[in-house]
């Protein structure tokens, strides 16, 4: 199989701590020797709240303050990365201001990533001004991304879960088999749909199981889940099985906005779910 993961892009939304999703980060490079940058945007907004309150004087030295931390944040990240890789590896950094989903559009078409990594924000967290979602980010580059609960990490995957619909997921299917091949991991299909379209979600879910089965080294099994709503199923099916990464598709399927704002449906924890890859149908 062609190799799918060559360059991965990571947003940083803050370089001076180390979360779950660098970790992540360090999985999937050692696994398909890739190289990671890492990419952080200061927005302009937080500094002119900041010059606001303590008059025009403090604007320059607190923009050079904080864009001095936050380089001298993802340069230690880099070192860490560098000796936690592999030979083969490589781990570089960028630092841009302006809007965080045109400057990450931007750089993905502009450097041709071909996954993007992202942390999710937990609970609690002051959100600011400062929204990503995967959805959009997919849907305007096709680029696969990859959303890491703050709870988890990609690494020791045992369980992919995949939901099938009314429609053959190929495309999620071959990054399925991709990882599960890779990480030793077994894949579960799970068809899902309602009592209007079961006999096409049971012939998509079959015939996306036998292409599995009879073409690839990977333990496939399936599962039905009779619902309506997509993200309800998942959420059903997550609170009563291990799920270790669940490949969806932008839109309907799931919306999960990252690192700074909320998941609209609260379909899971933002502490404890799976990591969520989303990709583009075609």
């Amino acid at each position: 199989m062609q190799k799918l993961f060559n360059k991965i892009l990571v947003p940083v939304r803050n370089p001076e701590k180390r979360g779950a999703v660098i970790e992540s980060a360090c999985a999937i490079a050692n696994k398909y020797t890739c190289s990671i940058h890492l990419f952080h945007t200061s927005t302009s907004g937080s500094f002119t709240d900041v010059s606001i309150a303590g008059g025009l004087r403090g604007v320059v030295p607190h923009f050079t303050s904080k864009r001095w931390r936050a380089k001298n944040g993802l340069a230690q990240i880099c070192d860490y990365l560098l000796g936690a890789t592999d030979d083969g590896v490589t781990v570089s950094y960028s630092m841009r201001t302006g809007d965080w989903e045109e400057n990450l559009v931007e750089l993905i078409k502009k450097e041709r990533y071909d996954l993007v990594l992202m942390g999710q924000r937990p609970r609690f967290s002051w959100t600011g001004d400062l929204r990503v979602n995967a959805s959009q980010i997919t849907r305007r580059t096709n680029v696969p991304v990859i959303t890491v609960p703050a709870g988890n990490q990609l690494s020791g995957l045992c369980s992919i879960v995949i939901p099938v619909t009314d429609f053959l997921p190929v495309r999620k299917l071959v990054y399925g088999i991709y990882i599960a091949t890779n990480f030793d991991a077994s894949i579960k299909l799970l068809g899902i749909g309602s009592a209007k379209n079961a006999v096409t979600v049971q012939h998509y879910l079959q015939k996306a199981f036998k292409l599995v089965q009879d073409h690839c080294p990977v333990k496939v099994s399936m599962e039905k889940a009779r619902h309506s709503l997509i993200p309800a199923a998942l959420r059903d099916f997550i609170k009563r099985q291990p799920v270790d990464l669940l490949i969806v598709n932008p839109g309907y399927q799931i919306e999960t906005t990252t690192h700074f704002s909320y998941w609209p449906i609260h379909f899971l924890s933002r502490q404890n779910g799976p990591p969520v890859l989303t990709i583009n149908h075609v």
